[in-house]
């Protein structure tokens, strides 16, 4: 209902965010507009037209770099920082977003095999031994903090 009454521009950029392929394999796509809490489109009304242009397509961009679980936490921290520090060129979509991300499962995988690798190249552990089974009690001995 709120999504209604919001700029072409900037709803269409809202709409990018949360638009999803239909389960059924069809080409059919799907607005979620489930995804924004009605608080933070509210907020969102408020900023100027350009702000509002800013910030949507910085979610954009952001869904489009990371995994993002909570797009309304994630508009509503944008539309902060918007009204906090402004527009102007502080959400450029040019910017180099610094922080981790997740790991996939694939990276976990290769990761796994590479320390068993190393586990094995130093001895600690053979091939055929998981590294969950590592026995590492007389390490852990050692780090009781106690004076020999």
């Amino acid at each position: 209902e709120i999504a209604e009454t919001l700029s072409d521009e900037a709803k269409a950029l809202l709409a990018d965010c949360v638009t999803v392929t239909a389960a059924s394999g069809e080409e059919r796509k799907i607005i979620r507009w489930n995804k924004y809490d009605a608080d933070v489109l509210e907020k969102f009304k408020t900023l100027t037209l350009s702000e509002q242009q800013m910030a949507a397509s910085r979610l954009l961009h952001l869904k489009n770099s990371f995994r993002i679980d909570n797009f309304s936490s994630s508009l509503a921290g944008i539309i902060r920082t918007i009204k906090r520090y402004g527009g102007l060129n502080s959400l450029s979509e040019h910017e180099e977003v610094s922080g981790t991300r997740r790991k996939t499962k694939t990276e976990k995988e290769k990761e796994k095999i590479e320390w068993k690798g190393i586990l094995t190249a130093e001895g600690i552990a053979h091939e055929e031994i998981d590294i969950d089974e590592i026995d590492d009690t007389t390490t852990l001995g050692k780090l009781t903090g106690k004076p020999e």
